[in-house]
Parts: C-alpha cells; sequence; structure tokens
C-alpha cells in the first residue's frame, strides 16, 4: 500500500511542483503575430480604399470607409476569441489532470484510513492483552519463577509440565508486547502519511476550485469576443446591404467624372493645338528675321536647372495612391487615376511645376478646387499639368507664373478622403504617370 501511495505522491508532486501542469496561452503566440501581420494588412487595404474612392460623394465615401473600418477589426476579434479559446482550452485540461490528481489521492486516503482502521483493532487486542497481565501481576496473580516451580512441583514430570505451561504464558506476553510495538509504530507512519496526502488533498482541491473559475472567467471572455465578432458581421452585412443597393449611384459618379475627363482631354488637345501653331508661327517669325540678318541662332525651349516639369511640392515625396488604373472597392470596376496623390498636409502651398500661363481656377467635380496650367511647347512636345484638391487659390487665369510660384494651398475639395495633392501631367494631350519625370 505504501509503495502504491509513495508512487502517486511523487507524481503528484511531480506534476504540482515540477512544472508538468499546462500552462493556459502558450498556443496564443502565434496568433499574435498573424494578428500584427493581418492588421498591417488591413490597415494597407484601407489605405488604399481611401486613394480609390475619389470622386464619390461625402455619403458613399463614409459609407465605404466605415464597412473598410469594419472590415479592418475583424482579424483582431478573430485573433482575441482564438485566444480565448486556447486559454480555455488549457484551463479544462489543468483542470482535468488536477481533477484525476484528486480522485486518486482521496482514493490512496480511502485505503489508509481502511488499513489503519485494522491496525488500531489490533492494537486494542494487544492494550487489553498487556492491561490483563499488568493486572495479574498487581494481584499477585504473576507467572510463577522457576524457583516457584521447583518448590511446588512433587515430580520431576510436574515440574517440567509447569515449566513448559509457564514458558508459553512468557512468550504469549513477549508476543503481545512486540506485536503492540510493531503494531504502534505502524499506526504512526499510517497517520503520518494520511496527514501528507490530506494536506495534498486540500492543496489540489484549491488548485481545483481556483481553475473552475479562471476557466469560467475564460468561458465568458471567449464568449464575450464571439458576440464582439457575431456583431462586427452584422455590421458589414448591414453597410454591404447599403452599398450594394447605391451601386448604381457610385456607376453613375464615375460615369460622369469619365465624360468630365473626356471633355477636359479635348480642351487640353485644343490647347496643344494652339501651342503647335504658336510654336510654328514663332519658329517662321524667328527664320525670317534670321534670313533677313544674315545670322544664325537656333530655336529654344526651357533650359534652367533640373527637369523642365518639377514637383508641386518643395516636402519629401510620398506616393498615397499612384497613377494608373485601380479597383473601385464599391464597384469591382478598374478605373483610371491620371494622376498621381502626393501626401502633403492641409494648408502646405503648391507651385507652378514649369513656367506657362494659368488656363483654369474653379471647381472641376470629384477634383474639387482645380487649376490647370499651359506650359507650351518644350522639347518638341506640348505640355500641362492640373492640381487638384485645393484649399484655396493664388493665381487667376490668364496669369503667367514662373516655376515655383505659389499658385495655391492643399485641401480636401471634392471627392477628397483627406488632404493631399493630385498632381496630374498631361504632354501632347494624354495623361502620363509624374513620377516618371519628377523622380
Amino acid at each position: 500500500m505504501w509503495r502504491s501511495t509513495k508512487r502517486q505522491l511523487v507524481a503528484i508532486v511531480a506534476l504540482a511542483v515540477g512544472g508538468g501542469l499546462l500552462v493556459p496561452g502558450t498556443a496564443v503566440a502565434a496568433n499574435r503575430d498573424d494578428l500584427v501581420n493581418d492588421q498591417t494588412a488591413s490597415q494597407q487595404k484601407l489605405n488604399e480604399l481611401n486613394a480609390n474612392l475619389e470622386g464619390l460623394s461625402g455619403e458613399l465615401r463614409s459609407a465605404a470607409i466605415a464597412l473598410a473600418t469594419t472590415r479592418a477589426k475583424i482579424p483582431g476579434a478573430e485573433a482575441e476569441l482564438a485566444a480565448a479559446e486556447s486559454e480555455l482550452s488549457a484551463a479544462e485540461r489543468e483542470a482535468q489532470a488536477n481533477a484525476a490528481l484528486l480522485t486518486a489521492a482521496e482514493r490512496e486516503l480511502a485505503g489508509i484510513q481502511k488499513s489503519a482502521a485494522g491496525t488500531k483493532q489490533h492494537v486494542t487486542a494487544a492494550r487489553a492483552s498487556v492491561a490483563e497481565l499488568a493486572r495479574l501481576a498487581y494481584r499477585g496473580e504473576a507467572l510463577p519463577t522457576t524457583l516457584d516451580l521447583l518448590a511446588n512441583s512433587a515430580t520431576p514430570e510436574e515440574f517440567m509440565n509447569a515449566y513448559r505451561v509457564n514458558e508459553a504464558l512468557t512468550r504469549a506476553q513477549t508476543a503481545a508486547l512486540t506485536q503492540f510495538e510493531q503494531d504502534a509504530g505502524q499506526v504512526r507512519n499510517r497517520e503520518a502519511r494520511q496527514s501528507a496526502v490530506k494536506n495534498k488533498v486540500n492543496e489540489l482541491k484549491q488548485q481545483a476550485d481556483a481553475l473552475v473559475r479562471a476557466q469560467q472567467e475564460k468561458q465568458a471572455a471567449a464568449q464575450n469576443k464571439r458576440n464582439q465578432l457575431k456583431s462586427l458581421e452584422n455590421t458589414i452585412a448591414a453597410k454591404s446591404a447599403v452599398l450594394e443597393s447605391r451601386k448604381g449611384e457610385v456607376q453613375k459618379q464615375i460615369a460622369t467624372e469619365n465624360a468630365e475627363y473626356a471633355q477636359i482631354t479635348q480642351q487640353i488637345r485644343a490647347i496643344d493645338a494652339e501651342n503647335r501653331r504658336k510654336a510654328a508661327a514663332a519658329a517662321a517669325a524667328a527664320a525670317r528675321a534670321q534670313a533677313q540678318a544674315g545670322g544664325s541662332g537656333s530655336g529654344g525651349s526651357y533650359s534652367g536647372g533640373g527637369g523642365f516639369i518639377q514637383p508641386p511640392i518643395h516636402t519629401p515625396l510620398y506616393v498615397n495612391s499612384p497613377y494608373g488604373l485601380r479597383v473601385h472597392p464599391i464597384t469591382g470596376y478598374s478605373t483610371m487615376h491620371y494622376g498621381v496623390d502626393l501626401a502633403a498636409g492641409c494648408g502646405l502651398p503648391q507651385y507652378a511645376a514649369a513656367p506657362g500661363v494659368v488656363t483654369f481656377t474653379g471647381w472641376f467635380g470629384g477634383g474639387g478646387n482645380t487649376i490647370a496650367i499651359n506650359h507650351g511647347m518644350n522639347g518638341g512636345s506640348s505640355w500641362l499639368t492640373r492640381y487638384m484638391h485645393l484649399g484655396s487659390f493664388n493665381v487667376s487665369p490668364g496669369q503667367r507664373v514662373d516655376r515655383g510660384t505659389i499658385i495655391g494651398y492643399t485641401g480636401t475639395t471634392g471627392g477628397s478622403t483627406g488632404c493631399h495633392a493630385h498632381f496630374e501631367v498631361w504632354r501632347d494631350g494624354s495623361t502620363i504617370n509624374p513620377m516618371s519625370i519628377i523622380g
């Protein structure tokens, strides 16, 4: 019995002290790493969405951003839910392990108590036997000595018989005393083991109670995360339905924007034609003057320092939204971004990208406050730049500007999701990627 008890207690101590108990949350680190990656990806998608919503009405733009923001929260809620469920599972496993140890300890305790009860019966009997001998000795009725036997025996046979009887009684007395001492020692040992097991059982009960409480808290936390996730899903469903129902409105706005760009394209081509006509007339006049003077010369184009077209802002360039096709987040169609969006704070000055004449200042649909500058012919091509979403103007149509002239201040007018510099470069009637020439 003691060997079994010892093995059980060794197992209990090894698990409780030696680190064998399960530790909740050890499998959560990977989930949290995934959460960081998912949040980063979600934020990047949100940034892309902001860049792709130019031209929409404020109401629809706000709804789309709210939808994307809600979706960005889903990975976090899912990761927290997974963490809570993982910790809950770990707590349940640990509670089960402690329950098994508790059952084993209680079973061992019951065995010790049963064995101790039998030993106590033997001790009681031995004590009764010793007490009887003590009473006999007290009354002078104790066993006779060998001399008493000789004096009281009439024959040798009678002496031998009395001696054998006396010897048997003496051995019985000695055996009873020895048994008493052994049983008493066993009872003390078993009582000590019983006390140790009782202490361990109480400790395991406390651990089990604490684990149950922790399990209940973790279960409540997991349920709360489930509820939050469900709420997020319902919010997404509702907002998706709103956007889906108004997709026709979005498509109409995009069609209007495309029509506006078709119109401005025709206007710019007319400007290009006029630039070429003026350039040809200027070249012919220069040729005639040269012929009359009999000299030689060369036609000119801008020859100042740096490239012909310079950035519209004098801060480090950070592209929020690049030039080219991008997928509209509501319609799913590919739409053209005719310029480049550069990070710029509200009120930041914007400068003329090259010398020229201002041809337009005013409201241009989704572009809000817009400026267009005709830079004439350079390098055999006709150039024009446009600046959108300005907060205010600093020039007016027909005004001649130099490179670096402040033409306006950064804003977020029109179909804009925040202050930035929208910059377009037109060459020979078509847009090109501004970053290909401004670096």
